[in-house]
């Protein structure tokens, strides 16, 4: 964990992000895109900042989703500064309630 802490702090601070595993797909076609990420140091995962950091065209809604061991941190506050140009919508932590706020989320 401390390892990994340690990795995502030095990629955040160096700009030099690790690349995603798949291309995204074309998401022009939603309105919403729930994000689920676990939290690292208190913010989004780093493969999460790449992922939003290729949203340059999508001009829907994002809604993020998170699990953390303890606290979440800037989680929220850090995921809509990761992603200026989208609404970033109230996110959810852990899987409690999460059908609730999947109907909250997706009914605006």
């Amino acid at each position: 964990m401390y390892a990994t802490s340690d990795r995502a702090k030095n990629q955040l601070a160096t700009g030099e992000l690790p690349p995603l595993a798949n291309p995204i797909p074309e998401l022009d076609q939603y309105d919403l895109i729930l994000v689920g990420s676990p939290v690292w140091s208190g913010q989004p995962a780093v493969p999460v900042k790449q992922f939003l950091n290729q949203l340059t065209n999508f001009a829907g809604h994002l809604a993020p989703f998170y699990t953390d061991a303890g606290v979440a941190g800037n989680f929220e506050a850090t995921f809509k500064e990761w992603a200026p140009q989208v609404t970033v919508l109230p996110g959810q932590e852990g899987s409690t309630q999460l059908k609730d706020w999947v109907k909250a989320v997706t009914s605006n």
